[in-house]
């Protein structure tokens, strides 16, 4: 039987406590701006300020493996470690972006992590772990 290690239930206690002080109290909060929004693709504030509650807290690109560590504030987490989070962050739709790990940005960064040019990835490394910066389609 598969047990977590140190590393992904500390990760875990610390998302389902921000999950439960910052999204679920937020969902009609979301819903409401995304009705009410005159571009259905803008930026939603909301999630913007979630975002840096989010990186601050240390809950940013946990997706990113351990290969790839060098991108990670934390180490990279494996799989293994990272599919009770995805699973966390999948009770509410919108959640994963808030910790910048939702599709399809994380197949972008990482294709940029492990084939990116090192211009690329430097630029990358630059906007302090923010690989999806470079990677959104540009909201107006």
């Amino acid at each position: 039987m598969y047990r977590q290690t140190k590393k992904s239930i500390k990760h875990l206690d610390n998302l389902r406590k921000f999950m439960d002080l910052h999204i679920f109290p937020n969902e009609r909060h979301y819903q409401d701006c995304l009705a009410n929004a005159t571009n259905r693709y803008a930026a939603i504030p909301l999630v913007d300020d979630l975002k840096d509650k989010a990186k601050a807290l240390g809950l940013w690109n946990l997706f990113i493996h351990p290969e790839q560590s060098q991108f990670s504030s934390n180490g990279g987490l494996t799989h293994l470690e990272y599919a009770p989070l995805a699973e966390q962050m999948g009770h509410v739709l919108w959640s994963p972006e808030v910790f910048n790990c939702n599709a399809p940005n994380t197949g972008n960064m990482e294709v940029l992590m492990k084939y990116g040019t090192p211009d690329q990835q430097d630029i990358s490394k630059n906007n302090s772990l923010e690989f999806s910066a470079g990677l959104e389609i540009p909201r107006s």
